[in-house]
Order: C-alpha cells, then sequence, then structure tokens
C-alpha cells in the first residue's frame, strides 16, 4: 500500500453507524453494500473525522485524542483508510458514489410484495389478549350485530381474489379456529389455487381436527410468548400457557414443519424468552419463529399496561435469543436481509388489504378503523376497493416522508418503524414514531449482526 500524501482529502459517506460486537464494532452505512468490523480504537479514530476530509487534520485529531505521536498516527490510519476505501466508506480525493437506494424506492414505488389478503372469520376469540390490537373492534361489531359473512359470500369473494391474481390468504380473527366452516372455507381456497396461512393463539387443535390443519394449510404460525407458563400468561390470560402447548402438541404429532412460533416482546418475557429455542426444539422440532415487538395501540395504553420493556434489557434479550435460536438445527438458517423493508413500503392497501368478519375491507390487519374503511366486500369490486385505498391517501406511506428519519442510517431496515402503529399513537401515519424509535433501531442492529454472521458462515 503507498503512502498518502498529507493533503489528500478524503470523502466519506454521509452517514454511519457502529454496532457493538463482542469485540470491536461492526461499521454499516446504508450507502455501501458492505459491512466489516473495527477495533474500539479505529472506532475512536473514526469519531474524530474532520469536517474537512483532509487527511492531515485528521492525523492531528486523532494524535490529539490517543495522545500518540504524528507519524505513529499516520501509520495506524493508513490501513484503515485503504480498508474503509474498499469498501466503499471512503473515496480519495473525488466525492464518493454511494447506493442511491432513495431514489430508487421514490421512482419504482416498491408495492411490498405478493397480493396478501387477511381474513377474518370470525370475531369470537378464547383468550383476551392484553394488548390485542383489534378486541375494540370485535366488540363494537358484536354490540352492533353486524351479520358476519356467511360461507357462500366468502366462496364468492374467494373467486375475485384468484381472478385478480391474489397468491394468499391470511385466514385470522378471532381466533379462526372457532368459526366451524374454517376447513371447508380453507379446502375451497387451495382448490383455487391460493396459499392458505393460518394465524392462531394453538388452543383450539385437537387431535381430532390437526390432520385437516396440516393438510389445508400452507404454513402455520402459532402465538407462545415463553416456555414459562407464568410469563405467558401474563398477558394472554389463567390457564392459556397449558393450552397452547397441548394444541402444539397435537399439531406437531403430525410432524408438520412449516410452523412457526410468534412470540410477541414485551417486559414479561423479554429476560427469558433465550430459553424459547430449546425448549419448542426438544418438544416439538421447531426451530422457525417469527418474534415481534409489542406494538401499542395508544400512549394511555403504554402507561396502563406497562408492557414495553427497557431498550437495553431488550436489546441483550433478543441478542441472546437470536443466539441460542443459531445453536438450533435450522434456526436462522436462511439469510436475515430477506425480511428488509425498503424503506417502510409495507404494501398496505396496494398488495395487501384485511377483511373483518362482516366484510369490511382495511388497508392492513392493524388498521381496522371506521376512518379508514376502502368498502365492503358485499358490495365492491377488488379494483374499486383498490382505487378507494388509493384515495385514502396512504398508500407508499413510509419513513421517507418523515424528516427525523430521512438521515438514519437504520431506515432502510426499519422504514421509520410500522405505520399503522405510529396512526395509533399519534393519529397520523408520517408522523415520527418517538416511542418506538429506540426499539427499532436494535431490531435493525440486531438484523445486521445476524446478516454479518450469517455472511461469515457461508465463507467457513
Amino acid at each position: 500500500m503507498s503512502m498518502l500524501a498529507l493533503d489528500s482529502k478524503l470523502y466519506r459517506v454521509p452517514r454511519w453507524a457502529f454496532i457493538k460486537l463482542e469485540k470491536g464494532f461492526l461499521l454499516y452505512s446504508d450507502l455501501t453494500p458492505t459491512l466489516f468490523p473495527i477495533t474500539q480504537n479505529e472506532k475512536s479514530a473514526l469519531d474524530v473525522f474532520p469536517q474537512s476530509g483532509i487527511l492531515e487534520d485528521w492525523i492531528v485529531l486523532a494524535t490529539n485524542k490517543f495522545n500518540a505521536d504524528f507519524a505513529e498516527t499516520l501509520k495506524y490510519l493508513h490501513p484503515l483508510i485503504h480498508k474503509m476505501i474498499n469498501a466503499k466508506f471512503l473515496a480519495l480525493n473525488k466525492p464518493l458514489e454511494y447506493l442511491d437506494w432513495k431514489t430508487q424506492l421514490v421512482d419504482n414505488s416498491n408495492d411490498g410484495g405478493s397480493r396478501t389478503c387477511y381474513l377474518s372469520v370470525t370475531d369470537n376469540c378464547n383468550l383476551r389478549c392484553l394488548y390485542c390490537y383489534n378486541a375494540d373492534e370485535r366488540e363494537h361489531s358484536i354490540c352492533q350485530g353486524r351479520e358476519a359473512l356467511s360461507d357462500i359470500e366468502i366462496f364468492e369473494f374467494i373467486d375475485k381474489l384468484a381472478d385478480n391474481d391474489f397468491e394468499y390468504i391470511v385466514f385470522t380473527g378471532g381466533e379462526p379456529m372457532l368459526r366451524k366452516s374454517i376447513f371447508t372455507i380453507v379446502e375451497y381456497a387451495k382448490n383455487k389455487g391460493l396459499g392458505t396461512n393460518l394465524l392462531s393463539n394453538g388452543t383450539a387443535f385437537t387431535h381430532k381436527n390437526v390432520k385437516q390443519v396440516v393438510d389445508l394449510f400452507d404454513s402455520i404460525t402459532v402465538s407462545l410468548d415463553s416456555s414459562i407458563e407464568s410469563e405467558h400468561e401474563a398477558t394472554r390470560g389463567k390457564g392459556s400457557w397449558k393450552r397452547t402447548i397441548r394444541g402444539l402438541d397435537f399439531l406437531m404429532s403430525q410432524s408438520r414443519h412449516e410452523i412457526a412460533l410468534r412470540p410477541v416482546i414485551t417486559d414479561h418475557n423479554i429476560d427469558n424468552l433465550y430459553l424459547l429455542p430449546e425448549f419448542a426444539y426438544s418438544r416439538w422440532n421447531i426451530s422457525s419463529y417469527q418474534p415481534t415487538m409489542y406494538l401499542p395501540n395508544s400512549i394511555k395504553e403504554t402507561k396502563e399496561l406497562a408492557l414495553l420493556p427497557d431498550v437495553k434489557k431488550y436489546a441483550k434479550g433478543m441478542d441472546l435469543f437470536y443466539r441460542k435460536l443459531g445453536n438450533i438445527p435450522g434456526g436462522n438458517a436462511d439469510d436475515p436481509l430477506k425480511s428488509i423493508s425498503y424503506g417502510g413500503k409495507c404494501g398496505m392497501a396496494k398488495s395487501i388489504f384485511s377483511i373483518s368478519a362482516n366484510g369490511d375491507v382495511f388497508p392492513c390487519q392493524s388498521l381496522h378503523f371506521d376512518e379508514l374503511t376502502m368498502g365492503n366486500i358485499r358490495h365492491q369490486e377488488i379494483d374499486e376497493l383498490f382505487k378507494n385505498g388509493e384515495a385514502l391517501g396512504i398508500v407508499g406511506v413510509s419513513g421517507l416522508q418523515i424528516p427525523e428519519c430521512t438521515d438514519c442510517p437504520f431506515l432502510l431496515l426499519c422504514g421509520g418503524g410500522c405505520r399503522a402503529t405510529t396512526y395509533k399513537l399519534y393519529g397520523n401515519m408520517t408522523a415520527f414514531n418517538e416511542l418506538m424509535c429506540c426499539y427499532s433501531k436494535v431490531g435493525a442492529e440486531n438484523q445486521l449482526l445476524r446478516y454479518y454472521e450469517y455472511r461469515k458462515s457461508l465463507t467457513n
């Protein structure tokens, strides 16, 4: 490596972040295609990178910080500079060409993926989870006597989904397994070529029905918050843990491998969440997870329920959970960046919508509000429903429109956080989600760490 002239000008990416490793840090920027480990001293040197970008200025600042000799500091910085140039974090004597994914997002108008319909087949539920996102809607629907969709009406709607290039139906509720005709409906959807996914609390699985469950559903997600009974029941109610465990025992007796567990992360289960992977694998051979952070329905709820864990405790708990999951055969085996949000354009009202039990249509399963109704499947065709969704002015809303998020290096990963949760908390989808931002950052950092470990495993 040739030595650089002292008057060399270094151009850096506008933003970068340091993610703590067991030893040192991981250097990351959303404007470069790479990320790599650095030492504590290298981070300290980068902390004093001069606004001028002139190498001599940087050496002076670093010399003062380390209380070192000028020549020794130059010798120390030299390999770091070359490493960063090769990784496209720095450019020498010319402006840096970096990734412009934001422009691509705006131009390409990412639609959020395959067309998916979330279909609530019943308002009934046999649990009363403290944080249920649609408990108020179900109660309102029942009190108002809103007529639930009949099987025939659902069949007719499934026909329309198939004719309009939908690929998946996610059966939800309430607890979808409480609808007596659930298997008839799912079988009809499968015969129309639609993928069938089930979201369930697991309590309604029995030795009599699990054969049909595994035969008809392409994938199944079951809510299990902890391997410890009291932690699961802290939010889902007394007796719920044993009922879910028993249901999973029945379900896994059919050796179905497309089963995922979805723990909702709260202050009650974060400390011992790391115990769940070993528990579930040893009992059921389950290694697939969809952990989700508790997303509050209102600011008032956060104060009343006090379910949000301390941020540092959350970061530590999730790191330990993923480390333990990595030790499970098949656990965390996929590329973690497959779940990247691309600026938070989740597809609400564009590639997905959610149907309530009475046929009302909403942008997503977490936005069942009267003011966001797109129509009703009894009265509108699918193309009209999507037009109504566009008229709401929320299609494509993401962190790209949020001033506080614009220069954050994690925006590409978190998208500014779930827009539905932001709407619930602040009544505005383009608001800055100040409450959940710190958790989104932890999630993004954890995702990058897992990606780094994943990439390392491919070279070993």
